[in-house]
């Protein structure tokens, strides 16, 4: 096996410098033959293997097993290593995150500050054949880009994946022939978990169809690596020009490139404003290349990461969402406009006609119904609407909008003594509505913030 992962590595130049390698061990098979292979072949590629184990706190006394056989190992074969741990569970629900996601980003914390410590440039993770093809039926399964077909990037960044070119037949059978041990992880057959379901009902059946399944998802990924590749270094071609850091592009421009390109060159201005490649998905592609088709020479879309896409008359650009913030309360009266936090506000009395339509900007309140005094006002935690007969939430009535969290506090609510009357993005209360011959209090919110 050591010879396979010795070209695998010298293919793909994971390391250029040698140098001390941090090596990331759960005490499962696939890491300790990652370590073990390491070392073996620390000679010929110059690199000094540093052992690193987090304790995610998830399973008990299991997980302090699982460190207990690390530390011992480490121990008693002279393996230089770093131990790290968290409250993951807890964590996870402080982020409100899923507990996967939130142990997957405490666990490459740890490895990247152990890293520094180490003072190792590369990170290597235990990643093999087996897992990629998971990974790509995962992604087939819930759909997506070519991207998300290449599998598991055999290199991102710092983070090197020796292992992706053996199976886990081949490393369990690596680690008998040296009487290695390892440990297994009880959640592995907990069919709860996707992949897992994926691993021990879906790879069977395609083994049956051919046993060798995961080695020929593994060449399938590399061709595919490769088209990918090209056809970013291409994309990247028609930014050409632009300043590393500039977050835009001309619309025609854009638009003359081939359309397998558009969508690149959108996620690649995305990643300049701040943003993360892999929250993207086809979904937010496809909204952002709509925002150039549309009329608006100034229309917007809120994408993940607190990115914003807009167009600048004839310009797509991107930005970071300037998060709002709370503002007093404001009392208001017909003939006085208000300027708040990234709004302006008029407001006028007006006698209802046809052409009148209650929309989610301009409101026409039914004066008879106002009660006391009307307000401006930040939303409030409890906040409820009433709207076609329903009573909702009106936090649940800004999600259903998809306000991003960040804005939802500098939201314009205007109010009176008994409740909220209409709310800008979301609409009118049923108490506001007016009829033709109401004398109406007309509320126009219109928004000032603008991005570049």
């Amino acid at each position: 096996m050591t010879d396979a992962v010795l070209a695998y590595i010298k293919e793909l130049d994971m390391l250029p410098d040698g140098g001390k390698v941090l090596c990331g061990v759960s005490g499962g098979a696939d890491s300790m033959a990652l370590l073990l292979a390491l070392r073996e072949l620390s000679d010929k590629l110059d690199i000094e293997p540093v052992a690193a184990h987090y304790n995610h706190m998830l399973r008990g006394e299991e997980s302090e097993r699982d460190e207990l056989f690390v530390r011992g190992f480490c121990e008693r074969n002279g393996v230089p290593a770093v131990f790290g741990r968290g409250d993951v569970a807890s964590e996870a629900q402080r982020r409100k995150m899923s507990v996967e996601a939130c142990a997957r980003d405490m666990r490459y914390d740890f490895f990247e500050a152990a890293a520094r410590g180490a003072g190792a440039s590369f990170i290597a993770t235990a990643h093999n054949s087996d897992d990629n093809a998971e990974t790509v039926i995962f992604n087939l399964a819930r759909g997506s880009s070519l991207r998300g077909l290449c599998g598991i990037p055999p290199v991102r960044g710092n983070i090197i994946r020796p292992l992706l070119c053996v199976t886990r037949a081949e490393i369990e059978a690596f680690l008998l022939e040296n009487g290695v041990p390892w440990i297994e992880d009880s959640t592995n057959t907990d069919a709860r978990y996707t992949r897992n379901l994926i691993r021990n009902e879906i790879m069977p059946v395609l083994r049956r169809i051919n046993p060798r399944v995961s080695e020929r998802i593994f060449e399938t990924t590399s061709l595919l690596r490769r088209d990918e590749n090209f056809l970013a270094e291409t994309a990247l071609t028609a930014l050409k020009g632009s300043a590393p850091n500039e977050a835009s592009i001309n619309l025609n421009r854009l638009c003359s490139i081939a359309p397998a390109l558009r969508g690149r060159v959108a996620a690649m201005l995305y990643v300049r404003a701040g943003g993360d490649a892999r929250a993207l998905t086809g979904r937010h592609i496809e909204d952002i290349l709509g925002l150039c088709r549309s009329i608006s020479p100034s229309a917007r879309l809120s994408l993940p990461g607190g990115i914003e896409a807009f167009r600048r008359y004839d310009e797509l650009c991107f930005g970071q969402i300037p998060a709002s913030e709370r503002f007093s309360a404001a009392k208001i009266a017909p003939g006085q406009g208000i300027s708040l936090p990234g709004f302006e506000l008029w407001c006028e009395k007006l006698s209802v006609n046809e052409k009148f339509i209650q929309h989610e900007h301009t409101f026409y309140i039914k004066c008879a119904n106002i009660k006391g005094a009307v307000l401006i006002r930040s939303r409030e935690k409890g906040d409820i609407i009433r709207m076609s007969g329903i009573s909702k939430q009106l936090k649940k009535l800004m999600i259903e909008k998809k306000i991003p969290a960040r804005l939802r506090d500098g939201i314009p609510v205007v109010c009176d003594e008994e409740g909220i009357l209409a709310v800008y993005g979301v609409g009118a209360s049923d108490r506001a509505r007016a009829v033709d011959g109401d004398e109406v209090l007309a509320v126009t919110i219109r928004e000032t913030r603008r991005n570049g």
